[in-house]
């Protein structure tokens, strides 16, 4: 059974955040950019984690773990994953949660197109008549290479090109993002023929807390109020107060236990509780995706690394890492280490689901732990991707290695851009045409893709941690995709320079 903890300000560190600094003031939410800001680089700022309880050994979480594996298995990943409806009851959800973005869509917001493959819709009130949503989605992960495998599809000439948003994973508005896609609606009713356009942003798959934040407005609202007012409270603890009692302003942000008084994010959890407790849900990104569209085609594609090589691509690639851990291989290990024992603590709590989703807002500990343990749960491929297939069905939804999209043989490489055309239903191109695209792509995006590492980097046995941590989640992604090349069985581990 779930503990009650008490959730101090470093959980209000992030809402707060959340509040007050994404798609507002500085850089434009919709500027290409090639990738430099987007919520993967954002770095939180915890003034109260010193204060956070800490974290126990992992051992005993561990044990929890194996000892509760039956409740997730790989057959029960497919069955999570197989196709379905979202129910009425999900369906008015999922409307409460984002007025907005129904209100800007279909029914509400005007009638489909119908003669239009690409997602559509007839404004009365526009002046161009139309406003359009992406035929597909390259959804992630991050550092695997989406962004340059979109480069590619997009030299194909029935695809407009665009690129990155980062709409669905933040909190931003619903005609801000159709206005995005204004000149493709234009240039579609100027070529005269079906034309597509697609949207690469990498932080979509993995729904974590951080990149949903549009599915939990009303806890972010409810502690960043409830914060604020605790700022006019005095540092200090009542006269008459028991040994070690919080100061009046702490007791406000984190509760008391002892004298049942409620934080700050206990206020959060109950008007938007977890999954587990009475009242909450399971709803996250894919799911307000699909009912956005409505009945209309789309088309995902997620381009997945193996697990380390993600990992270690992103710890080398955010400084933060470094500077908080140390770089090379005893940095890389400290973070291994602080962010799996975390994570297995609370899954040992919470279950595997409810951590990979809602991780730093369970207790202020999590909140603490640098960067919400964020590299090491993006990289849990299996737990997101379920809600991409039951959402979407496996037809829409194409998974591709990013060792076969850039992998040295060119024929490789081909089969799996043709692959992603045939995907979207595009023509098929000449050869000639086919070198050319395969040539085309976002270069930085496909040199930390191919970035590799060696021994050196990485400690036996911090690899050996990562593998045993991991092997559930491939497990759960080779039966979901019937395929055993989802545990990158030829990958040893090393690449060589």
């Amino acid at each position: 059974m779930r503990r009650e903890h008490l959730v101090a300000a470093a959980v209000v560190a992030t809402v707060v955040l959340a509040a007050t600094s994404l798609g507002s003031g500085g850089q434009s939410p919709f500027v290409d950019d090639g990738g430099a800001y987007s919520t993967d680089d954002r770095r939180t700022i915890v003034d109260d984690a010193r204060d956070a309880p800490a974290l126990d050994a992992s051992e005993n979480g561990r044990r929890s773990i194996e000892a509760g594996a039956d409740e997730r298995t790989p057959l029960g990943a497919v069955a999570r994953s197989r196709r379905r409806q979202l129910t009425d009851d999900e369906l008015a959800i999922l409307r409460d949660l984002e007025p907005e973005a129904f209100g800007a869509v279909p029914p509400a917001g005007g009638t489909w197109d119908r003669a239009s493959k690409n997602p559509c819709f007839f404004v009365q009130a526009k002046v161009d008549e139309r406003e359009c949503l992406p035929y597909y989605h390259v959804v992630g992960a991050w550092q695997s290479g989406g962004r340059a495998l979109n480069a590619k599809i997009s030299t194909h000439p029935d695809v407009f090109q665009s690129g990155e948003t980062h709409f669905w994973n933040e909190d931003r508005p619903m005609r801000a993002y159709l206005d995005r896609y204004d000149a493709f609606e234009r240039a579609s009713r100027e070529a005269k023929r079906a034309l597509i356009v697609g949207d690469d942003s990498p932080g979509v798959l993995a729904n974590t807390w951080t990149e949903s934040q549009r599915l939990h407005r009303a806890f972010k609202d409810t502690v960043t109020t409830c914060w604020k007012a605790c700022q006019a409270l005095p540092e200090t603890v009542p006269t008459g107060s028991r040994d070690g009692s919080p100061t009046e302003r702490r007791r406000c942000v984190g509760g008391d236990a002892e004298d049942n008084v409620p934080g700050c994010g206990d206020r959060g959890n109950a008007v938007y509780p977890p999954r587990e407790k009475p009242g909450g849900h399971a709803l996250s990104v894919p799911h307000l995706m699909r009912a956005v569209y409505g009945d209309r085609d789309v088309k995902i594609i997620a381009v997945l690394r193996e697990p380390v090589a993600r990992l270690h691509a992103a710890y080398s690639h955010y400084e933060h890492y470094a500077e908080r851990f140390g770089a090379g291989a005893a940095g890389f290990d400290e973070f291994v280490n602080l962010f799996v024992d975390a994570f297995e603590e609370c899954a040992s709590e919470h279950g595997v689901e409810g951590c990979a989703h809602r991780f730093e807002a369970y207790h202020p500990k999590y909140e603490a732990v640098f960067y919400h343990a964020d590299q090491l749960i993006k990289t849990m491929y299996a737990v997101f991707l379920e809600g991409w297939l039951a959402m979407f069905g496996a037809e829409n939804v194409l998974v591709l290695r990013t060792e076969d999209v850039f992998h040295s043989d060119p024929g490789v490489r081909k089969t799996q851009l043709r692959k992603a055309l045939d995907h979207l239903g595009l023509a098929d191109v000449t050869e000639e045409a086919m070198d050319a695209c395969d040539e085309e792509c976002n270069r930085d995006d496909a040199a930390m893709a191919t970035k590799k590492f060696t021994a050196a980097d990485v400690n036996p046995s911090t690899r050996a941690k990562l593998d045993a941590f991991f092997a559930p989640q491939l497990a759960d992604l080779a039966a979901m995709l019937g395929d055993e090349k989802w545990r990158w069985p030829e990958y040893g581990g090393v690449q060589a320079e």
